[in-house]
């Protein structure tokens, strides 16, 4: 899946982004408190690498906080769409959909923390009651038993979802780096200043690979990483 645009509405300070377009580099720009963070936390919180939770008193905006609390399944707060490629357009054929409608689908996520899913050239049909179609029953089983069917198109596209990760107030990365010693330096705790901001960019590029800082063997070589602003 890539990400082609995505809209905010209701979260924090923003009613309502209209479309936002993305590229391959999409950059927003603005002065401080502009806005700009309540447009990429909404982002993040569709599918987060790691943390980003939902909260409820942080995110709805605060002059409806009373009103929406009550009923957060009520309230989207990010719509994206999605181009899909060949491999999962043919994933949506097996599940039954037409597969020249299913270029792009669309994705939402309420505050309750459920996802939406449609595909917008097929609004009609539904992705929650689309299953892979079942092989014929064997001729010695019983033709009277429902067949499994199997899970549906839309846990099937939540599990390629694409992770996001909100990326702020960490450190560059040096163009090599020595794992022994960066091995070191994510067990410490009073480390300050660069080699502070190193330490937390490294943890969450390693959570993201789901990459345990007790199971790297540290031994004696440098790699290469690629230069990060």
């Amino acid at each position: 899946m890539i990400l082609k645009k995505f809209r905010v509405t209701g979260f924090r300070s923003v009613t309502d982004s209209g479309w936002i377009d993305a590229s391959d580099v999409t950059a927003l720009i603005g002065e401080n408190e502009a806005g700009k963070t309540n447009l990429l936390l909404p982002l993040w919180k569709l599918n987060p690498s790691g943390s980003g939770e939902i909260n409820l008193l942080d995110d709805m905006p605060r002059s409806r906080y009373a009103e929406m609390r009550t009923r957060p399944g009520d309230h989207d707060f990010i719509t994206c769409i999605f181009e899909l490629d060949d491999a999962e357009r043919d994933l949506a054929a097996k599940h039954g959909a037409d597969r020249e409608k299913t270029e792009t689908v669309e994705v939402v996520r309420d505050f309750d923390g459920r996802y939406g899913w449609k595909f917008p050239d097929n609004s009609d049909f539904d992705i929650y009651d689309a299953h892979e179609a079942a092989e014929a029953p064997a001729e010695d089983e019983d033709d009277e038993d429902e067949p499994d069917r199997g899970p549906s198109l839309s846990s099937k596209l939540e599990e390629l979802l694409p992770k996001f990760v909100y990326y702020s107030n960490y450190g560059n990365l040096d163009a090599q780096i020595y794992l022994p010693h960066v091995v070191d330096n994510l067990k410490r705790d009073e480390l300050s200043g660069k080699e502070a901001a190193k330490a937390r960019t490294l943890r969450v590029l390693f959570k993201l690979v789901n990459l345990m800082i007790g199971k790297v063997r540290a031994q004696e070589y440098s790699v290469a990483v690629p230069s990060m602003a």
